[in-house]
């Protein structure tokens, strides 16, 4: 720690030499003349000193307000902590992702501190409705950084394609808009069934060619990035021929998937479609089924759905197409919690119930939620 400065050393700064009187002489020895003058000459010493130290307090008091105006004009953010810094963006991307762009430009620290690979390990994507090519140029450098960023962490991933659609359906759809008014349904129903067969869809089929490619990179080159996958949150699009291209695509191993998350997907008719075909293999990890929607293939059941493992132990799901999805609940011995969503609408149980056992063991359930139609509750019986 530096020394406090004498007041020579001062006055030395300040190009101000001290005088030292009849440095050779003893105050003693001075004539009564002599020491007047010299006493005079001290006394004009000492105001000079006292002019420059008084010159000193006030300049160290504007230093200091100085230095406390610029700590106070600094936003309060850049004083926090960087484990503090880290939670917030933790808050931030877990249901805002993309954001992670604007939080590379506020500042050199926030790039630094959102350029380590745990805040790339999520993946979230929007598809929009034909024809959004700017968007998907966007998708693309987004989905590229964050697969490259995150350094082979596992990723979680949430994919909604639920406004995408061809761009036959979409111009089609355009036509109803525009003619509903005018022309009855059946004739509207012909416009749009032509529109589906002959338009030129060169624009249509390069959109649609351009979400592929985008899914492709989200997979990775022969799958992969989904070996990579820990949790997945997939919105398929209402267009059931998009729905089942992009369903396709996704059938790749899945070895480290806890979580998955489907909603309101609908691929295809049952009777056209091989639903043993339509799983996402090797879910050895899955642990959490959610299933907000059961059409991912009409009337399929969670236990169709893939190849859950009895390790999963937990479960959500819906009966949009009857009570008999329940029977599911026998292979899932190993549930902690389970969520049963009733609609409202459910009027009648499709079976008859001597021919279900019942009784459904789940002797590790620690939590039971039912929410909807509660008419049916008494019904579901448990062990």
């Amino acid at each position: 720690m530096a020394s406090t400065p004498t007041i020579t050393e001062v006055i030395d700064r300040h190009n101000t030499p001290v005088i030292h009187v009849f440095p050779n002489k003893p105050p003693s020895s001075l004539s009564l003349v002599d020491a007047t003058e010299a006493l005079s000459e001290c006394n004009t010493k000492l105001n000079i000193l006292q002019a420059q130290l008084m010159s000193l307090q006030s300049e160290q008091e504007a230093l200091a307000t100085h230095i406390a105006f610029i700590r106070a004009s600094d936003p309060p953010i850049l004083r926090v902590p960087n484990e503090i810094l880290h939670l917030i963006f933790d808050y931030i991307l877990h249901d805002a992702h993309p954001e992670i762009r604007t939080i590379l430009l506020v500042c050199k620290r926030w790039h630094e501190a959102a350029s380590k690979p745990r805040f790339w390990t999520r993946l979230q994507i929007s598809v929009e409705a034909y024809p959004n090519f700017e968007l998907l140029g966007m998708w693309t450098r987004y989905i590229s950084a964050c697969v490259h960023r995150s350094c082979d962490l596992p990723l979680a991933v949430s994919l909604d394609f639920e406004r995408f659609s061809t761009g036959a359906t979409f111009i089609a759809e355009q036509i109803e808009d525009c003619l509903h008014e005018f022309l009855s349904t059946n004739e509207i129903s012909m416009i749009k069934s032509y529109v589906a067969e002959d338009i030129d869809g060169s624009m249509c089929t390069l959109y649609f060619d351009r979400v592929m490619d985008l899914v492709d990179l989200i997979t990775g080159e022969e799958r992969t990035n989904m070996k990579r996958w820990k949790y997945l949150r997939l919105l398929l699009p209402t267009d059931s021929n998009a729905a089942q291209e992009i369903w396709w695509q996704l059938t790749g191993p899945t070895p480290l998937l806890t979580e998955l998350v489907l909603e309101n997907a609908t691929v295809s008719d049952y009777e056209t479609t091989d639903i043993k075909e339509l799983v996402l293999p090797n879910l050895g990890a899955l642990q959490t089924l959610i299933i907000k929607t059961s059409t991912i293939v009409n009337h399929t059941r969670p236990s169709e759905l893939a190849f859950v493992p009895p390790t999963l132990e937990h479960l959500e799901m819906s009966l949009d197409h009857g009570w008999f999805t329940i029977d599911d609940l026998r292979i899932f011995t190993n549930l902690v919690t389970l969520k049963i969503c009733i609609p409202h609408q459910m009027t009648a149980v499709p079976w008859e119930p001597p021919s279900l056992e019942p009784t459904y063991p789940l002797p590790r359930l620690r939590k039971l939620t039912v929410v909807g139609n509660l008419t049916f509750l008494p019904l579901l019986s448990l062990d």
